[in-house]
C-alpha cells in the first residue's frame, strides 16, 4: 500500500514538473525597422567609368582592396576598367583636396567631398557616417533621384537627402540612410 501512494505521488510530482516545463516558452520579440518604399526614378544607375585613372592617383590599400585616390574620387578596378566608388567609411587619407567643403555638425568637424564624410583622425583623415541633418553644397553625379512616400529625395551611397533652401540658395541635406 505504502508502495501505492509513494508511486502514485512520485507520478503526479513528475506530471507536475513535466507540464510546469512544457509551458515554460521563450518569447522573443523581433522588431522589424519599417521598411521604405524607395523608388528609383531612373531604373539603372549612373556609373563614371574611366579607362585609365590619372596617374597622380594614389593607391590606397583598405580591407584587400586597391583603391585609387585622387581629386577626392575613389577608383576601383571593375570588369577590366575603372568605376568611380563612393568612399568606404573607415578608410584614412593623409591629405584633402582644397575643394572639400568644411562645416562643423554638433561641435564636431566635418570635411565633405564628392559624397564623402571625413572627420580628422590624428594627422589623417577617415571617412565616417554622414551626420544626419548636416547640409552640403552638392552631390556627386552618381546621386539618384528616389521617391520615398510620394516625395522626391536624392540617394548616394545608402544615404538619403532632401533638396533645401537655404540663404545661399539650394542645398542638400542628410535626412537618414536607406
Amino acid at each position: 500500500m505504502k508502495t501505492i501512494k509513494f508511486s502514485s505521488l512520485l507520478i503526479v510530482c513528475l506530471l507536475i514538473s513535466f507540464v510546469a516545463l512544457a509551458q515554460r516558452r521563450e518569447v522573443v520579440v523581433v522588431k522589424k525597422k519599417p521598411q521604405r518604399n524607395i523608388v528609383y526614378v531612373n531604373p539603372s544607375p549612373k556609373v563614371r567609368v574611366v579607362r585609365v585613372v590619372p596617374p597622380e592617383a594614389r593607391i590606397i590599400h583598405y580591407r584587400s582592396v586597391p583603391y585609387y585616390f585622387h581629386a577626392g574620387l575613389y577608383y576601383n578596378f571593375i570588369g577590366g576598367r575603372y568605376v568611380v566608388v563612393a568612399p568606404p567609411r573607415g578608410i584614412r587619407v593623409n591629405v584633402l583636396p582644397s575643394n572639400h567643403f568644411y562645416f562643423q555638425f554638433g561641435g564636431i568637424p566635418f570635411y565633405y567631398l564628392e559624397g564623402g564624410y571625413y572627420t580628422k583622425k590624428g594627422k589623417a583623415y577617415e571617412v565616417t557616417p554622414p551626420p544626419v541633418g548636416a547640409i552640403v553644397p552638392s552631390l556627386p553625379d552618381e546621386a539618384e533621384k528616389v521617391t520615398i512616400e510620394g516625395k522626391v529625395f536624392y540617394e548616394y551611397d545608402d544615404t538619403i537627402y532632401k533638396l533645401t533652401e537655404t540663404e545661399a540658395g539650394l542645398k542638400y541635406e542628410v535626412v537618414g540612410e536607406k
